[in-house]
């Protein structure tokens, strides 16, 4: 959120007066994240978002790091890094991090579970939601997307893709909502 911060800063003294902010994967969770936590968003695209802490898969594998994490920071470890479990494209590895930044990620309570993100952004903006058919980890509208404040410029879109290839398959009609939304 603070590397957003900074970026959204930047253009701000620039002269851009509205901002919107997208991303892929980690990055869509993170735009959906920003979108709830700041009010001067001026919409979102949210590319196959790919990180689910909250489902059962995620909260039994995850369960020992997180355990980990919320013990280091109860004792006043917070910040120390340490090894905690991952996956990433269905790779499990090891990695380094800061128990208080690792549990940001993975707590099934935390602040990067999408539905509760999507609920609670607290004015409507336009979302574009993008989801491909052959990703296997895609959710329905109704996982996330129908949570968020309706507004009639949002759209979830099925494009026929995988994970990493949803942005390519997308990429005309990204383009094409975007510059819809200045009508």
């Amino acid at each position: 959120m603070l590397e957003i911060d900074k970026a959204s800063d930047e253009l701000r003294r620039g002269g851009v007066q509205k901002i919107m902010v997208g991303g892929l994967s980690l990055g869509a969770n993170a735009a959906l994240g920003y979108g709830a936590r700041r009010d001067n968003v001026a919409g979102l695209i949210v590319l196959a978002p790919g990180h689910f802490p909250e489902v059962q898969r995620s909260r039994e594998m995850f369960a020992p790091s997180v355990a980990r994490a919320k013990e280091m920071i109860a004792t006043g470890k917070g910040d120390k890094v340490d090894y905690f479990d991952d996956l990433n494209m269905g790779r499990t590895f090891k990695i380094g991090a800061r128990a208080k930044v690792y549990l940001s990620y993975f707590d099934p309570e935390g602040p990067a579970v999408v539905p509760a993100n999507a609920a609670a952004i607290r004015s409507p903006i336009p979302i574009l939601w993008v989801v491909g058919t052959k990703d296997p980890i895609t959710r329905p509208s109704t996982y996330a997307f129908d949570k968020a404040p309706y507004h009639p410029k949002s759209k979830y879109l099925a494009v026929e893709a995988g994970h990493l290839e949803t942005p390519t398959a997308a990429a005309d009609q990204v383009i094409f909502w975007i510059e819809t939304l200045g009508n």
